[in-house]
């Protein structure tokens, strides 16, 4: 209610401004002292309820609370009351949005159903409501967080188990190298007893030696031993310098724990979204923004002109210079992955395969990337500084992630850190993907042409706007234009050259883009809610999923060229869905 309750109504209809000290229910104005007790003793207001300001703290947001006159209808008095909606209803709006209300009163009929009880018994149910979410989230965070440490220490024990398991075969390493030095060993004491026993009979030859040995002979007997011993000397000699020694060569274990594993894992509270009842009348907003473009995708399938669009493609069937090999695939559903899986009201837009076949996906709930397998399991979950839009791998160690206004940043592809600073391209960076050793990211809806390290090689310019890429097949750049005038999926080349534009009266909100091995074109639609195929030359080959196979508001698209496996974000973010390609 705007009524400045702080002015004198009656002191200002004489042109004065005072400050109003009293209020007067009935007639909804504040009094100064002198024109309260005036009021209290004329005839017709005598009865009127009057209260002192002073009394009543909040007063303003009291008075917020009070209509007294339709904000719609011309400032019409309320004078009724619906219950079903629990509105104040004038006499116009009684017949018109009120109109099949069953529970229309009056408004002093109203009055006597509803008594201060009736509103400290609310109060007094939702303090209570209160505070028990307020001691069940605390009970669920020390829980959780008992969880945590839990799930620390289930951790260090499988670190030291795996420790452990590497000490072992430490040990049985160096008792296989000491059986092996033992037979050393005992192969070096076999020619030492050899030598013995042969000093032993040339000592006893010696003995023999008399005068009676002519000279010559008895020299050439000597000569021949000196040899001998020379030759054990040598050996020996040689054998006594050798040393053998256990040599451990040990692994830098903390540098690369330091490398490779900077935490445990990441501690963070995210909002869990309550369960609340809506009703059939009720539609959440986001709900409610996807009719109200369904039904304008509907009305725009109706304006589009399919014959056009028919003899676009048959130009280009007759074409020789597009012509192509045209492989029709069919796609077979294998698994399901539920988002939810990674975590609570995980969705995503975005994901790609990394090159040991896990996933890495964009978590849109906030400033987040995943990687998983396809199962779910084996997560890992990384905050950024800002929201990402898009992903992409760049080559065996680094990713490419699109931050939006932000720019472009690298990621280390195994533990999803940054490397180095993010790089800001002077714009919103909201589609990235790269060719060989070159970027290719689209800045406020146009492509460039950049280094890894953020050098701009050049504008590329084409048709339309990009809403998303896929990575590059051959030197051609897919993207899907999703703006308002237009439905379409362009192919070009690096420099801009056009290859073709497809457009489809049953393709409506392109989104996810993929290319197979054969060089088959996939595109979501995101509201046809369908998946078409197209050839090289940009053919419709099939619209190889519909709603029929449970295509609802799909996103994006990646595709396993290893597995012949095309991946699907679909559910409006929630699922993501494999098909094998065949």
């Amino acid at each position: 209610m705007e009524t400045n309750f702080k002015i004198c109504a009656s002191c200002l209809q004489d042109g004065e401004n005072v400050s109003s000290s009293e209020w007067c229910w009935n007639c909804m104005e504040g009094l100064c002292t002198e024109c309260a007790k005036y009021h209290r003793k004329q005839k017709p207001s005598r009865q009127h309820k009057i209260v002192v300001l002073n009394n009543i703290t909040n007063f303003d947001l009291l008075l917020s609370y009070i209509k007294t006159s339709c904000p719609i209808h011309n400032n019409q008095p309320l004078l009724s009351f619906c219950s079903t909606h629990r509105d104040l209803c004038c006499e116009l709006c009684v017949k018109t949005s009120h109109g099949d209300c069953q529970q229309v009163i009056t408004l002093t009929e109203a009055a006597a159903t509803t008594t201060k009880d009736n509103v400290a018994e609310k109060f007094k149910s939702l303090e209570k409501l209160l505070e028990i979410k307020t001691e069940t989230i605390r009970k669920s965070l020390v829980s959780q967080g008992e969880e945590v440490i839990q799930k620390v220490q289930q951790m260090r024990t499988e670190i030291d188990k795996y420790f452990d398991r590497l000490e072992e075969e430490v040990k049985k390493n160096l008792i296989v190298q000491h059986e092996s030095y033992l037979k050393l060993v005992h192969q070096e004491n076999s020619s030492v007893e050899e030598c013995f026993h042969e000093i032993k009979i040339m000592k006893e030859l010696m003995c023999v030696l008399s005068d009676d040995i002519p000279s010559e002979i008895s020299f050439q007997l000597r000569n021949e031993m000196i040899k001998i011993l020379q030759n054990h000397n040598n050996k020996f000699s040689s054998s006594t310098k050798q040393a053998y020694q256990f040599l451990f060569k040990p692994v830098d274990v903390m540098s690369l724990l330091e490398t490779n594993v900077k935490s445990l894992g990441e501690v963070c509270i995210t909002k869990i979204s309550d369960a609340c009842h809506v009703s059939d009348n009720q539609i959440p907003c986001q709900k409610i923004n996807e009719i109200i473009y369904d039904r304008k995708s509907s009305e725009k399938l109706k304006e589009t002109s399919v014959t056009a669009d028919q003899n676009s493609q048959n130009d280009r069937k007759k074409s020789t210079e597009m012509k192509a090999e045209r492989i029709q695939e069919k796609a077979s559903l294998t698994h399901k992955l539920q988002l939810s899986k990674l975590g609570s009201n995980v969705t995503s837009t975005e994901c790609c395969y990394l090159p040991d076949g896990k996933l890495v996906l964009i978590d849109t709930t906030g400033k987040f990337i995943m990687s998983c397998n396809d199962t779910g399991t084996q997560s890992r979950k990384v905050s950024l500084t800002q929201e990402p839009l898009d992903i992409s791998v760049y080559d065996k160690t680094r990713l490419i992630v699109a931050l939006g206004n932000d720019g472009i940043q690298s990621l280390n592809i195994v533990s999803l850190r940054p490397l180095g600073k993010v790089i800001n391209l002077g714009g919103k960076c909201t589609a990235v993907t790269h060719d060989h050793e070159k970027v290719i990211v689209a800045v406020d809806d146009k492509l460039k042409l950049i280094t890894i390290d953020g050098k701009l090689i050049r504008h590329i310019d084409h048709p339309g706007l990009v809403w998303s890429l896929s990575a590059v097949f051959n030197g051609k750049i897919y993207y899907s234009d999703f703006s308002d005038d237009d439905d379409v999926l362009h192919c070009i080349t690096l420099d801009g050259t056009n290859i073709f534009s497809y457009k489809h009266p049953q393709l409506i909100g392109p989104t996810g883009v993929a290319v197979d091995t054969h060089g088959n074109v996939y595109v979501a639609g995101l509201s046809s809610n369908n998946v078409h195929q197209l050839s090289r030359d940009g053919t419709l080959l099939s619209i190889i999923l519909t709603k029929k196979d449970g295509i609802k508001y799909p996103r994006g698209m990646a595709y396993n060229r290893e597995k012949r496996e095309l991946l699907l974000i679909n559910q409006d973010r929630k699922i993501i869905q494999f098909y094998a390609i065949h």
